[in-house]
Parts: C-alpha cells; structure tokens; sequence
C-alpha cells in the first residue's frame, strides 16, 4: 500500500502523473537560464515578448486626481473611477461586466469597443445628473487609461497595435491595429468626454499601483498577474533595450539611471519548448485551445489552464480504472474546460480525514460513491499540478531578479536613485476645476468613498502599505527590500504558492538565501485599473 491507503497498482498510476508534472533543480536552473537568454534576446530586437510599455517614470507615492481607467481581461470589462489623493493612497470606485462569449470571438472588432464605450457610458451616466452631461465643454475630458491585457507591440505610452489574441479571445480584424484608436472611435460616436490616453497592461498596472503604495520608494522592482492568465512586468535600464525603434523624448541615448518598465509576456518566453518538457495533457490543452503552439508557458502556470490539466488526467484514471466514484452524465470531468482551477485550490486544502470533503468533490464533480482514495487521488494530482506552476512562476521571477541586476547592486542603487525615476504631478487649485460635469463626478466618487456602508465592498481605498505577509527576515533592513507585486486568485487563494516559489528563488546559485529573502512579496488587488490611471496622471502632467 502507498501513502493514502492506495493500493500497489493505483499508486503507480497517480505517481506516473505526478511525474509529469514535476521539475527538479538540477531542471529549474536550466529553465531560468533560457529565461534569462530570452530576456536579453527580447530586449535586442522584436519578438512577442519583452514588449517596451514606454512608462519612464515609476510613481512617487505624489501623484493626485481623478482619472477612468478601463480594465479588459479575461471574461471581464471592468470601468474604474480612480482618486489619487498623493500620499501613497488612492479611492476606487467601479463597476464590473462580463463580456458576452459572442463578442470575444467574433469577425470583427466593432461590437467588442461599442460594448466598452457604453460601458463608460452607463458609469458616467448613473452617477452624474443628466443635465451636466450636455453642459460639458469639449476641452473638459477624463484622461482614460486603457488596460488592454492582451499582447501589443507598444509605440508609444497611448499607442500600439494587437498582435496576438489569447485566453480563448479570437478577433481578427483587431489584429494590427490600434486598440485606444479603436476605443476612441466607439466614444466618439456616442460623444463622450472622454479621452483614451493611456495604452497599458495589467502586469505594468500592478508594478506602478505597488510602486505608488509602497512605503519604501524605488523598491519595487516587479509585478505578476496570475489569474486566468500570467504575466510580468519589471523596471529595465533603457540602455538595455536596443529593440527600440524611437527612443523616448527623441534621444539616442540615455544615463544608466534612466528607466523603462517592460512588459514581458512571458507565457511566450519558450513556445519552441527549448527547455520546458509538455506532458501529454499540456498537449491537449494545447491542441484545443484558440492559439496552438503560443503561450505554451501561460498554459502551463494560469488559471484558466490548471483545472483542464486536472480534468484530463482524472478522464485518464477513470478509463484506466484506477477511481472508485463514478461521474454522472452532467458531470464537470465530461466537459471540456468544465473544472475552474478554485476547485484545485479548494479540494488542496482539505484534510485528508475531513468528511466534508468528500461532499465537496461529489457535488463538485457530480460524483457518486467518491472515497477517501478519491480524495488523496485528486488531491495528489492537484497538488503537482499546482506546484510545477507555482515553480515555473519562482523561475520566471528569478529570471528578472538576476537581469535586474538588484541583486548586486542594490545598496549603491537605493543610494544613489538607480532604479527609480520620480515624476511628480501636482492637482490644480480647486477654483481651476471645471464645473458641470467634471465637478459633479469628481464630487460624486469623492462622497461614495466617504459615506459607503460597512458591509459594501466599492469604492475601495487603498492605504500603504498593503496588507500581506509578512516574509522578510529578520536581518533584512528596509534599504535592502526588493518589492514584488502579485495579482491574481492563484497567488491569493492558494495558501502554499509564495512558499513554493521562494524554494525556486533560494535554489538558485545567483539568488541564494539571502536575496530571496530580501524580497517582499505583496499582493496588489486590482492593480490593473488603478496602474492605468496612474499612467494616464503622468501622461497629463507630461501635456501641462
């Protein structure tokens, strides 16, 4: 019998799964050695990855007013009110859609950016009195940024063209082509104040929301987004970035000190597989997705892939015999993409002699006469499932630290500024404000945040710093914190994911100890939206 109470021929089932999955040390090092090849290679000249944001000037913590952010991603379309206060806090308030599944695939562009424009449209016209809305003057608009959390080759900080849809997205005629240009023209034609002035993504959007937030300035280094799907951004010397075709404010060249945050892409830092090994379910996942052979990374660590890999494998012990439930016919394991990886993190913190349980997984899966082997079987799967990608994860991060060069220099670089770039913006007077519309919103956001009821849950403010674990040692002085900011359900909900990703970071030779333990890693919920708008702040104060 094997551990769980699994008899000799069942055992060697799951433990040829969990095989698969596993990636030892010796493996990891490799992998964070291609990383860091493609991070240099990315940073030479144009790939799908190591995307230049054109964002110069990490936040200060100063930044203050009141911008609209969008956030498009995964499922979701979210429209954000963002108040920056400047003393590292800020006030949100916003409102939650879903994308319908026939605008995410669809022939062309036009009902996706209709669908957001009046989006925008419903959330200013809810909480601003009719009458202000035809008073408006054209020179009287919110700065937007536009949280676009799908690949584009920026050309600027407000321009860039789509190059590849994922997460099950397809849209062809958006492809090349300009996504705030595409926005612009669905607001124009329903004549909103509102101008899209910040092309962003949501793993730059989180790095700037932490960098603003964080007591320490000049300490944060990076940001992840893990959740339906995966991403990185980080702060990189634009010394290092020979693929630029036109460098910012039209120089040549650049001190060492000047900085530009990239966003890196990583789900597509192998997809030639030079180095990660794809298990048989990783191939399947792969074959049936929306974009064959891109991404392979982001299929192997997001969200939206993990509860697929588990299905697979649990149709493969079932056809092998090697379960004791049996699925009904509605049963999720029959449905394509039908297991949400909440399930993995749930089912994965179950005691092993916890009853429930097994109530879980029978109304979860639709099961009947689901034992404690079943339990240990998904649990064991799950588990290494969620291990390899909490490892590819501490890879990738590990990439970053060591081009970074944080590592090494980090003393001299607090010292002397490096890695930091301060832009401050300063908010008019308030007899400068416009009237009418602009003040009756800005009055609107301004009295939700201070009279909301206990029990609501928007707006959010967001004080700093944020509330996380606390994961530094003891010998580590606030000089030496390198700051990581994590969004994303994965990270959140699934309480052994930091754990597993610092084993990778203290296996590394460049890394040690040491450095892994001067990183902190902060959970930055909803970074996104609030990224974009801090964007869009320093976009303003660069037009004044």
């Amino acid at each position: 019998m094997l551990p769980g109470g699994l008899d000799d021929s069942r055992g060697a089932i799951v433990q040829s799964i969990v095989k698969e999955f596993e990636i030892d040390n010796l493996k990891i090092r490799d992998i964070v050695n291609h990383f860091v090849n493609q991070i240099k290679r990315g940073l030479q000249s144009k790939h799908s990855y190591q995307i230049p944001s054109f964002v110069t000037q990490i936040p200060s913590g100063h930044e203050k007013g009141l911008f609209l952010a969008i956030d498009l991603g995964g499922t979701n379309c979210r429209v954000c009110a963002v108040n920056l206060h400047g003393d590292s806090t800020f006030d949100t308030f916003q409102k939650k859609h879903v994308v319908p599944s026939e605008i995410r695939v669809h022939a062309t562009h036009k009902p996706l950016f209709r669908f957001i424009a009046a989006k925008i449209q419903e959330f200013l016209q809810e909480y601003v009195p009719e009458k202000s809305l035809g008073n408006i003057e054209s020179e009287h608009t919110f700065n937007l940024g536009f949280t676009f959390s799908f690949t584009c080759e920026q050309t600027s900080i407000s321009q860039g063209t789509v190059v590849h849809w994922d997460k099950g997205w397809d849209i062809p005629t958006a492809l090349g082509r300009d996504p705030c240009a595409l926005l612009q023209d669905a607001i124009d034609e329903i004549n909103l104040p509102v101008k899209v002035c910040v092309l962003a993504n949501d793993a730059v959007g989180t790095l700037l929301t932490r960098a603003y937030t964080s007591t320490k300035k000049g300490s944060a280094l990076a940001s992840i987004i893990l959740g339906t799907g995966t991403n990185a951004a980080y702060v990189e010397h634009i010394s290092n970035i020979q693929r630029l075709d036109v460098r910012p404010n039209d120089t040549e060249s650049h001190p060492k000190d000047e900085v530009m945050v990239i966003n890196t892409e990583w789900g597509c830092w192998d997809d030639e597989l030079a180095v990660l090994s794809h298990t048989q379910y990783d191939k399947r996942v792969d074959e049936t997705s929306s974009d064959p052979g891109c991404g392979l990374l982001e299929k192997m660590v997001s969200g939206m892939y993990l509860g697929e890999l588990l299905r697979l494998a649990l149709l493969e012990m079932m056809q092998r015999g090697a379960l004791d439930m049996a699925f009904e016919k509605r049963s999720l394991v029959y449905q394509p993409t039908g297991i949400e990886t909440a399930f993995l993190t749930k089912v994965t913190a179950f005691r092993q002699d916890d009853s429930s349980a097994l109530a879980y997984v029978a109304q979860s899966l639709a099961a009947e006469g689901v034992t404690s082997n079943d339990l240990f079987t998904i649990q064991t799967i799950a588990s290494a499932i969620v291990r390899r990608s909490a490892r590819l994860v501490g890879g990738g991060l590990a990439a970053i630290l060591v081009q970074s060069g944080r590592l090494q220099v980090e003393r001299t670089a607090q010292k002397t500024g490096n890695m930091q770039s301060v832009h401050e913006i300063s908010q008019k007077p308030t007899q400068t404000q416009p009237i009418g519309f602009i003040a009756s919103f800005t009055r609107f956001i301004r009295h939700m945040c201070s009279c909301m009821a206990p029990g609501d849950t928007l707006p959010t403010t967001y004080d700093s710093p944020y509330d996380s674990k606390d994961t530094l040692g003891d010998l580590v002085s606030e000089d030496d914190v390198i700051d990581i900011a994590v969004d994303g359900s994965l990270f959140e909900f699934h309480a052994e994911f930091e754990n597993l990703m610092r084993s990778v970071l203290r296996d590394i030779p460049e890394i040690g100890v040491h450095n892994e333990s001067r990183l902190k890693i902060e959970l930055t919920r909803d970074g996104s939206g609030t990224g974009a708008a801090l964007i869009a702040a320093v976009a303003e104060g660069n037009t004044k």
